[in-house]
């Protein structure tokens, strides 16, 4: 690679990156809003209708319901505390080594309805951190398009080797599009090359697709 070209590809790289954190905080900070909305929002509320009604109710009653009023005021605060991690997730994969911990919230905000499974193999080794927040986004977006196709997630499977992380999204769905052109912007397939991995599409049995990426630890440029 002459330096040219590598120095281009750094700066695609570190591109990528940025635009990698924006997207997450932007997903996760979407969903910490809907948290808000729906479930925060509505105990606050049946808090406010709880206490209308107190003053018409005998002294005991009232105590009761103000004491299930503050439980229901401190479990919210405790939620918010909770949420407020999300703020900033880019930051929590950058410094946090756990791959997996990230592919797991990622699932449990897509798919809230349904618990998917990672099944992990081999000995767990740490992944270069900007590596591991681009590889996480490309799994992001990955399961995003499984989920549009319409499908779900029949297997998720991380496999470490010594030098590389081989992980393997299995669906049920309509095939989707890692090389969808857009203006400007690398597809999928270019990200998934911009950080030296491989992908591999195939359908082993009726209904089933499985999408294989092969992730280096670390990669030789930053």
């Amino acid at each position: 690679m002459d330096r040219s070209h590598r120095e281009n590809k750094n700066l695609l790289f570190r591109y990528e990156l940025l635009k990698a954190r924006l997207e997450i905080r932007s997903f996760y900070l979407e969903n910490t809003v809907k948290e808000i909305y729906e479930n925060i929002g509505q105990v606050l509320s049946l808090v406010r209708m709880q206490l209308a009604l107190a003053d018409k109710q005998t002294k005991e009653e009232a105590d009761k319901i103000i004491a299930s009023s503050g439980q229901l005021v401190g479990q919210s605060i405790q939620d918010l505390r909770v949420l407020s991690k999300s703020f900033y997730p880019d930051a929590d994969i950058l410094n946090n080594q756990d791959f997996i911990e990230g592919i797991e919230d990622i699932l449990v905000i897509l798919f809230s309805d349904k618990k998917v499974v990672v099944n992990v193999k081999g000995k767990i080794q740490v992944i270069q951190p900007e590596l591991r927040l681009l590889s996480i986004n490309i799994l992001r977006e990955i399961i995003i398009l499984v989920q549009k196709s319409p499908g779900e997630i029949a297997r998720l499977e991380i496999a470490y080797q010594s030098e590389s992380v081989e992980i393997t999204v299995a669906y049920k769905g309509l095939s989707i599009d890692i090389d969808n052109k857009t203006p400007a912007e690398l597809t999928l397939f270019e990200k998934i090359t911009l950080i030296n991995s491989d992908v591999k599409l195939t359908t082993n049995s009726p209904g089933i697709t499985e999408i294989q990426l092969i992730i280096p630890i670390k990669l030789a440029y930053k």
